[in-house]
């Protein structure tokens, strides 16, 4: 119902909520076999279809946070793959969840900025080898607006068996990303 927690309310979230309290005023428990089960995947594949998803694939969650600890949890991170590399400007709920990953067994290998808190995508190539478990960066860094290019980076991980998880939240509806292509 909102765009981004500090921005502005969307023009349209009024009358949405205004359908959703009558829906739920005059369906009842009705209202979830009738249109609310089927929300998630209706949104889902409306949303997949900016980038390139295939119908049936996208699930809905929360926050991206969320979402990512959901397919982190299906990761064993054990020795001798058991890394987990991001950057250090990546969305502090994200980092938050890496570093929680210790626990897990997971060894965080956070890409320091340069100057400006610029990423150099090198930088996270160079550091992708086989005991890299996953690389779980943001495509749109949140802090300066930088684009990752993100094809060197999903190629090395490819290369060395690595999982790769993208945090598009900042990229989605602003950049042109194609989830087919980028593999």
């Amino acid at each position: 119902f909102i765009s981004h927690s500090l921005g502005a309310m969307p023009r349209a979230a009024e009358e949405a909520l205004r359908r959703y309290t009558h829906t739920w005023k005059t369906r009842s428990i009705r209202a979830w076999d009738e249109e609310w089960f089927a929300l998630p995947t209706q949104t889902g594949n409306l949303l997949g279809s900016i980038f390139g998803a295939e119908p049936g694939s996208v699930t809905m969650f929360e926050n991206a946070t969320m979402a990512e600890a959901v397919a982190l949890s299906g990761i064993r991170f054990e020795a001798p793959r058991n890394r987990l590399i991001c950057t250090a400007e990546d969305f502090p709920s994200m980092l938050y969840l890496y570093e929680g990953l210790k626990r897990r067994g997971a060894e965080v290998v956070r890409i320091p900025a340069r100057e400006h808190h610029r990423v150099d995508e090198q930088d996270i190539v160079a550091a992708i080898d086989e005991r890299t478990a996953v690389v779980a960066i943001s495509h749109v860094l949140f802090r300066t607006s930088q684009v990752l290019d993100l094809a060197p980076i999903v190629a090395k991980a490819h290369a060395a068996g690595a999982l790769v998880l993208i945090d598009a939240y900042q990229a989605i509806g602003t950049v042109p990303v194609d989830v087919q292509s980028m593999g």
